[in-house]
């Protein structure tokens, strides 16, 4: 013992660790867990950002997010994730034509991608995935595989997927008018005309919010009539535009 430091006899020091014990380090479950994984050369850290926090196990093997943290996740999207997954247990699936073996397609219009290895060969889980809206009302997703990444309507994957390809100058259709409706019982293959005639039904064509034509005669079941290309024609206007034309007719005579 150095001169002049005052010794500690152990009963003392006994008593003083008793009374004011040094606490030990809090180490959490994935931290044990990694641990025997890392021994194993193997780890179950994941790709899933943003995380609050990462452990330290983590932190040295070079991952800067883990499954153990995951991202808060909002009541909101708690809802839409469980909902989610309530309809996948009953929907049928099948591939994303042109990204097969990555992302799926339901007969309800949701859209998965799948398990798979990232470019520095982390492990990404599939999940399913919340389409972005455009102002039409149709939904969209961009799909990445290999670092390309590309942007498809929902409602074409759906029925590229369950019907085929669309036939030569069809159009995808919604038959209730509700272009975010994209169940495969929603949808079909058709021609422009039919689908102009839909929007004109369910009134979300711009035209068909008009309730008179611009001479002013109303655009009601006995005045309308649509043409081959699904446009709206005031019989009346036509009428007298055919009175018009005979007259011309016979002045000329």
């Amino acid at each position: 013992m150095r001169a002049g430091t005052p010794s500690i006899s152990v009963p003392v020091l006994r008593g003083l660790l008793t009374a004011h014990p040094v606490p030990a380090p809090v180490r959490s479950g994935h931290d044990i867990a990694c641990d025997a994984d890392y021994l194993n050369a193997s780890c179950i850290c994941d790709e899933i950002s943003p995380a609050p926090e990462v452990c330290g196990n983590c932190l040295g093997h070079g991952v800067e997010t883990c499954a153990a943290h995951p991202a808060p996740v909002s009541d909101t999207r708690r809802e839409d994730v469980a909902r989610a997954e309530e309809a996948g247990a009953q929907a049928s699936w099948r591939p994303v034509v042109g990204f097969e073996g990555a992302y799926e397609v339901s007969d309800r219009g949701r859209v998965r991608s799948l398990d798979r290895l990232d470019s520095r060969g982390n492990r990404i889980r599939g999940r399913v995935l919340r389409a972005a809206t455009k102002r039409s009302g149709h939904q969209h997703l961009s799909l990445c595989v290999d670092g390309k990444g590309i942007t498809l309507l929902v409602h074409r994957m759906v029925l590229e997927a369950f019907v085929g390809p669309a036939p030569e100058g069809m159009e995808a259709c919604h038959s209730d008018g509700d272009p975010a409706n994209n169940a495969l019982s929603n949808l079909r293959w058709d021609s422009r005309s039919e689908n102009t005639l839909d929007r004109v039904r369910h009134g979300t064509h711009h035209l068909a919010r008009k309730t008179h034509c611009p001479v002013g005669h109303p655009y009601d079941a006995d005045n309308t009539h649509f043409d081959k290309r699904g446009d709206r024609i005031c019989r009346e206007c036509k009428r007298e535009r055919n009175r018009a034309a005979r007259l011309r007719g016979a002045t000329r005579g």
